[in-house]
């Protein structure tokens, strides 16, 4: 399977270090404007680098843009007149619907894929919808790399790529905002500075792992730690009297709602 990235970034470097790590045999090419990227990638990774993007997607099976939104249209009046029937476009733009994308680059055959920052280590969770064009062979390919990347969902329709990127793509974001909270809080109370850092993320990722090696829900887990009159349930009134609840799922939606007028805004 030929793969050229249209954009050599970080997350663009993790997937490609990725697959050249793993079992599965890609044949890969990078474009990318920028001189440094390119030679950073070429000295890392000794692949085929240029500038020119009409260049690189000759021959590619999946071309993958790995480009900020903002680049999207640059791109496209580089490329859309290159691409043929035999290729499928595989986009991470965040905000950008696949109606966009058809339209710009006159094709049909699109993944839409919003992976989140966890991927950098094999540790993230990718959200996914095609277009009926596309091979069952190139739908294969994109979870072959997604698979390497950490787990993938692929859903049938695409409004619920706009809903998972509120969840697991800020997803991260959330939770380390939690953790500078914990962090703070702690510094605050006087735990000693060089301890704080290790104490809240072995308690964060210990008990991520117990609740995915548990069949009790989070609420369940919850209830067990705290115990009637406790330190946990003393913790927890407070946060709620404080609207802590009421806050994440008012943030959340609102992600949600900034998702789908960016989806919309293309549209425009």
């Amino acid at each position: 399977m030929k793969v050229v990235f249209i954009g050599g970034g970080t997350m663009a470097q993790a997937i490609i270090s990725s697959l050249i790590g793993s079992s599965k045999k890609f044949e890969i090419k990078v474009s990318d404007p920028i001189l440094t990227v390119r030679n950073e990638i070429k000295k890392k990774f000794e692949l085929f680098v240029t500038d020119d993007n009409s260049l690189a997607i000759k021959n590619a099976d999946l071309i993958i843009l790995c480009i900020k939104p903002q680049h999207f249209k640059i791109v496209a009046n580089q490329i859309s007149g290159e691409i043929t029937n035999d290729q499928t476009i595989v986009s991470i733009m965040a905000g950008i619907n696949i109606n966009t994308i058809s339209k710009a680059l006159s094709t049909m055959k699109i993944i839409r894929i919003m992976p989140n920052t966890p991927a950098q280590i094999g540790k993230g969770i990718s959200a996914w919808n095609s277009t009926l064009q596309v091979s069952k062979e190139s739908k294969l390919a994109v979870k072959e790399i997604l698979g390497v990347l950490g787990d993938e969902i692929e859903f049938n329709e695409e409004k619920y790529i706009d809903m998972a990127t509120a969840i697991s793509g800020s997803g991260p974001a959330y939770v380390f905002l939690f953790i500078e909270f914990l962090q703070k809080v702690g510094k605050e109370i006087g735990l000693p500075n060089d301890k704080i850092k290790h104490l809240v993320i072995k308690t964060i990722s210990g008990s991520v792992e117990l609740l995915s090696n548990s069949d009790k829900s989070p609420e369940e887990l919850r209830k067990l730690v705290t115990s009637p009159g406790g330190t946990t349930e003393a913790g927890i009134n407070s946060m709620i009297m404080n609207n802590f609840h009421k806050s994440i799922v008012k943030g959340v939606k609102k992600a949600y709602e900034r998702a789908k007028e960016l989806s919309n805004e293309e549209k425009t």
